[in-house]
This record gives structure tokens, sequence and C-alpha cells, in this order.
């Protein structure tokens, strides 16, 4: 009977945990090259059909057969790659160009043949390579720990059925992955709402618009959230699961002992 009434009680937090596993899951995976169903989960969107850098446009790169380019209209920047196509309804290929996957302006030069004219891109964005590559690449490594410390949990909650001790490890690791995805999801909010406001700003110059792709972050936070709840019922399950001891005061009895 307890341990029917314990699955019960583990049932909520086990169902939030799995679903923020989801989430980091699906988030993580986003721009992933084998991952065909998430091309349209990203962060970032890159129109280049104005482009214009240092007298290139979008016409004349594609009319230049003496160079092997591979530059296409519309670029989307995922957790862990990026995609590409004609239009923002027509992305038919997704590349992770590097393990663990990080962005900036210079690597999306690098993989379509242009980095010659990185030299040639406003200020705003050439300073800002660095300090991006640093931040995909944490919230990358962030999002990874998530999944991980997620599935841990998920298997411990099991535990705390019967045990005080598995009720205390569900809780830490569920503490620790909702800081690790709320540092991801921050960073790739911070780096991405960044460049869009960079790339905008020289869209005079460059010829490169820039918009927030919803449903990346959507996802991200997404995880955050049902971690934050996994995280509070967790902590009601461990309060209100708690028998109390009853001490029960047992009169004593005379006995009359008759002398033989």
């Amino acid at each position: 009977m307890g341990l029917k009434r314990g699955a019960y009680v583990i049932f909520f937090p086990q169902l939030f945990t799995a679903l923020a596993f989801s989430l980091a899951v699906v988030t993580f995976f986003s721009g992933y090259h084998s991952a065909t169903g998430l091309r349209n989960v990203n962060f970032l969107q890159l129109d280049l059909s104005d482009l214009s850098i240092d007298g290139y446009s979008l016409s004349s790169l594609e009319s230049d057969a003496s160079k092997q380019l591979n530059v296409s209209t519309y670029y989307t920047v995922a957790m862990n790659g990026w995609c590409y196509g004609d239009s923002v309804n027509n992305v038919s290929t997704c590349v992770s160009p590097n393990e663990p996957f990080y962005f900036n302006f210079e690597t999306l030069l690098d993989v379509v043949g242009l980095s010659s004219l990185m030299s040639s891109l406003p200020s705003n964005i050439q300073e800002y390579n660095t300090l991006s590559k640093q931040l995909t690449l944490g919230a990358w490594g962030a999002f990874l720990a998530t999944i991980i410390l997620t599935f841990i949990q998920f298997c411990v909650g099991f535990i705390s059925i019967c045990s005080g001790v598995g009720t205390c490890m569900a809780s830490f690791c569920s503490f620790l992955a909702t800081i690790s995805s709320a540092i991801g999801a921050g960073m790739a909010t911070g780096v991405y709402c960044e460049y869009k406001l960079r790339i905008n700003d020289a869209a005079s110059t460059l010829g490169v618009k820039a918009s927030l792709g919803n449903a990346g972050f959507g996802l991200a936070w997404g995880t955050v959230a049902s971690l934050i709840v996994a995280d509070v019922l967790i902590c009601l399950v461990s309060c209100f699961s708690k028998r109390k001891t009853r001490y029960v005061t047992i009169p004593e009895k005379e006995y009359q002992y008759t002398e033989m």
C-alpha cells in the first residue's frame, strides 16, 4: 500500500522531469545535420538576399563560377549547427561545422568560402566574434549538462518512492539541472539578441537582415520552467511525504503478587 501511494506521490515530479529532458534534447540537437525534423528550431535567422560586402552582392557571388562558393539566401542558427535554404519556408540543409558547436560571423564566412571578406565586416560585428564564440560554446555545454543531469534525476526519482536518500539525490540533481539550463538559455538569449542588434545596426552597409527564432527560445526557456516546477514538486513531496512517528504511552499495569 505504501509503495503504491509513493508511486502516486512522485508521478508529477517525474512527469515534469521527463518533459524537461525532452525539451532539452530537442533544443540541444536543433540544427544538427542528422536531425532533419528540427530544421525549424533556431535562435537566429539571417536573410542574405541583399548581401553587400566589399562590393560583393549575393547575385554576383552566385554567378561567379571561378570560386567554389556555397552561398544561400537564408540561414538559421541553432544550438548544434545551422541550416540554410532559399527562403524561411525552404530550409533544406543543416550542417554542424564543428563539434562542440559555436557560432560567430567569421565561421559563417569560412563555410561559404568568403573568409577573405572578414576584414570588410563592420567593426561592431568583428569585435563580437570572440565573445559570441565563448557564449555559444557555453550554451552548448550547459544544455549537454542539463540533458545528463535530468536523465540522472529521472532515474533517481524512482528510488525516492522508498528512500529519503533518493529524494535528496533527486532534489540535488534537479537543482543542478535547473541552474545549468538557466545558464544555457541565458547565454543563448544574450548572444543572439545582441547579434540581431549588431547585424541590423549594420544593415545599411552589410545588407544582412537578422531576426530571432521563437522556437529555439521557447524550447530553451520551457526546459527551465519545467525544471523549476519539478524542483517545487520534489520539495513538496519531500515535506509532505514524511511520516510522522507517533509515540503512544502505554499505561503501566499493576500486578498483585500473592505470597505462597
